[in-house]
């Protein structure tokens, strides 16, 4: 499906899109209206006479559209055709031309609002006139795909020492990547040494490729040490995700629609006035969130769905990994697991080991209905002495089983494992356990027991109580072989990125620590009553990370820790030794670009940024702030759910989102400017200013608009040139 941006436009951009998009027929996915606009044969109208012409601001649906000519006919109410969109054609009950314009009479049903002092109409909205949309969502999977190369460079230094004995460990480790499309490469090599150490350097190899979305290959080789691993490896797998839909809502006017499906952006599209069904809307958890952010230029919402489900995956779907490997010490080892889902609530699972020359095989399967909060897993394992005999040690069933459930601020659980051995029951390994917490505005309670078979007992009760928002105080105790142990803590947020902590145990258990955040550093000081005494940390984030400590006990630590990646010709450093890069394209030269609500980058000349340090399957958001974009600049949306699926580079071309506007000098059929004249274009208005001049959005060509004086007395049709350009009148 193709990737749209969604809501929160500028008003004039985003009517104008309504306007000239029409339907949701026209974006992603699969969308039927039922409605169709009424034609009837031209007849002589009667209504059409200067004494019942009257121009009033128009609001259809609580959405302005601008000032309009009507005619009062008695009961009737004759209006401007070019007012109403394709998708309120219910609201038409006859349709005829007054002076080469087409006006349409409105449904008597409908109720409406007509002040001829204020020279105001408004008609509301009637959802039993407006027809119904039916929208197919599908996975609504964004394409990340890139073809631009990846080269990276990371690494990472780390050294203890101790004021008596000099310096402990120290280890370096440097990695250098190359990615490009489906090919990854990976070349490593780790130092490490210190005292009564023998130094060591161990080199990695790793080729990786990507034979389609769901079938990857590759092969990896290690050595140093004295030891040697080399083999291959491949995933294939087949997920279905089910769907959660159908979800419906209604909207008065048309509107712009986000769907966001636990954080991530599925689609965004163009909804007709009246009613939409979401359908095949798929989700990859037992329980989320659907989420439906709106906006029609002038109001916004949003309307949330929480779905449970007894599994994410449809009938059918299943995953295998495998790996083959020679050891130089240990001979021939292999990893092989699968799993398959039979029904929505039962997967079967299998797997196949060898590891220093003893295979050993399992089975396994489970049952787990996520809407009821009950689960059981059964599994047994079986292992071969290499003589071929039976290894007792290998063989083994296990039988898990579990229910959770919720009520109100109240969720309580209930589990138990049963593990039994050609000896018997396992009684270190069975036991029930059951947990249960109170959950309600500032204060939260919890408390779990086990209990094994070997007659071992133990728990935990404790409660977090945040009096005001920069305050928390938690107390707990712990029951366990040791008899029961007692703390309290509390943390309070001082402002300015300033905190303190402090805990408390019975008898020599006495702490504090104080955190600073300087910029994107941080500062730690500890104190406590046990050696060492007192400890400081400082972290240093600046395109590398960088920590270095020290304590009362004469030891200390440091470290050092990042990437430098290079991307379709930009530099960039990184924190992080790994992580995902996107190559985002805006078209807006100067734009600051957050990550999770944190400034990542800003884009070039060309509009274009690489933002770094995200991880690939993990959601993030990408937002900006409307106020830094120049006036000629519209947008669809300020923000969008990502979930970036490439552990190298992904693409996203957002341009689309943005729309630069220009200037256009509006001109009458003599040449002269149209000061302070309004031009209608698919239902929007622009205002010229006192030299004639207009801010417009791309037009396509062959658009009819209607260029009108201050005063309405002089008009004129014209149709947008081939280039969306606006003639003069009469030209």
């Amino acid at each position: 499906m193709t990737f749209r941006a969604s809501p929160f436009v500028r008003p004039a951009l985003l009517a104008l899109t309504l306007g000239l998009l029409g339907s949701s027929g026209a974006q992603s996915g699969t969308a039927t209206q039922t409605a169709s606009l009424v034609a009837t044969p031209p007849t002589a109208p009667t209504f059409c006479t200067e004494d019942l012409e009257l121009y009033v601001e128009l609001e259809v649906g609580g959405r302005n559209r601008g000032t309009r000519l009507v005619y009062p006919e008695g009961e009737a109410l004759w209006v401007e055709a070019a007012a109403l969109t394709p998708s309120e054609a219910g609201y038409v009950a006859a349709q005829k031309d007054c002076n080469g314009v087409a006006f349409v009479r409105l449904n008597p049903t409908l109720r409406t609002r007509l002040d001829g002092q204020a020279l105001s109409l408004v008609v509301e909205a009637n959802p039993a006139l407006l027809g119904t949309t039916t929208y197919r969502v599908g996975t609504g999977q964004v394409s990340y795909a890139s073809d631009l190369p990846l080269l990276r460079l990371s690494y990472s230094v780390a050294a203890a020492a101790d004021v008596s004995r000099g310096v402990d460990t120290a280890a370096m480790q440097v990695a250098v990547q190359y990615w490009r499309g489906n090919l990854r490469l990976e070349g490593s090599a780790r130092l490490a040494g210190g005292q009564g150490r023998t130094p060591g350097t161990v080199y990695g190899a790793r080729a990786d490729y990507d034979l389609s979305p769901s079938w990857q290959v590759g092969a990896f080789a290690d050595a140093g040490s004295g030891e040697e691993r080399f083999g291959v490896r491949s995933s294939l797998s087949r997920l279905v995700l089910r769907d959660v839909g159908p979800i419906e809502l209604d909207f008065p006017s048309d509107a712009e629609v986000q769907v966001t499906v636990d954080g991530e952006t599925r689609t965004a599209f163009l909804a007709p006035a009246g009613h939409l069904v979401l359908t095949d809307v798929r989700a990859k958890y037992t329980s989320g969130t659907v989420a439906v952010r709106w906006t029609d230029g002038v109001r916004e919402g949003q309307s949330t769905f929480p779905y449970r489900q007894a599994s994410a995956l449809q009938p059918g779907s299943f995953g295998v990994t495998g790996e083959v490997a020679w050891n130089t010490r240990a001979g021939l080892e292999a990893n092989v697991e699968g799993r398959y889902v039979l029904t929505p609530q039962v997967s079967l699972q299998a797997g196949f080991e060898q590891s220093n020359g003893t295979p050993r095989a399992s089975l396994g399967a489970v049952w787990q209905d996520g809407e009821q909060g009950a689960n059981l897993n059964a599994s047994t394992d079986f292992g071969v002495r290499p003589s071929g005999a039976p290894s007792a040690e290998g063989v083994g069933t296990r039988v898990q089983a579990g229910y959770a459930a919720r009520t109100g601020p109240v969720t309580f659980g209930l589990s138990s494992t049963w593990t039994v051995t050609p000896a018997g029951t396992d009684p270190r390994r069975s036991e029930a356990r059951l947990v249960a917490a109170y959950n309600r505005s500032s204060l939260e309670m919890y408390a779990s027991v086990a209990y094994s078979l070997s007659r071992e007992l133990s728990g935990r009760v404790g409660l977090d109580y945040r009096p005001t928002a920069a305050a928390l105080l938690s107390a707990s105790a712990d029951m366990g072989r040791e008899g029961v142990r007692f703390r309290v803590r509390g943390r309070f947020m001082l402002g300015s990125g300033r905190s303190v902590a402090v805990e408390g145990r019975p008898g020599p258990g006495f702490a504090a620590e104080y955190t600073q955040a300087i910029d994107n550093d941080l500062l730690r000081l500890n104190v406590q009553n046990l050696a060492p005494y007192v400890a400081g940390t400082y972290t240093l984030n600046r395109g590398i990370s960088a920590t270095a400590s020290v304590n009362s006990s004469g030891q200390g630590a440091v470290s050092v820790t990042g990437s430098v990646s290079r991307v379709a010709g930009q530099l960039t450093w990184n924190s992080t030794r790994d992580g995902s890069v996107l190559f985002l394209k805006t078209g807006v030269p100067g734009l600051t670009l957050r990550v999770n609500g944190q400034p990542q980058g800003r884009t070039d000349a060309a509009g274009d940024v690489v933002l770094t340090g995200f991880r690939a399957g993990l959601p993030l958001q990408l937002s900006f702030d409307p106020s830094e974009l120049p006036i000629e600049v519209g947008y669809r949306q300020d923000r969008v759910g990502l979930l970036p699926d490439r552990a190298g580079v992904n693409e996203l071309d957002w341009r689309e989102n943005f729309t630069v506007s220009r200037w256009v000098t509006l001109r009458w059929a003599e040449g002269h400017s149209a000061a302070g004249a309004t031009l209608e274009v698919a239902g929007q208005v622009f205002t010229a200013d006192d030299e004639g001049a207009a801010l417009l959005p791309p037009l396509p060509a062959g658009v009819p608009a209607l260029l009108r004086s201050e005063d309405g007395t002089q008009r004129c049709h014209v149709v947008t040139g081939p280039k969306g350009e606006v003639p003069a009148c009469g030209s």
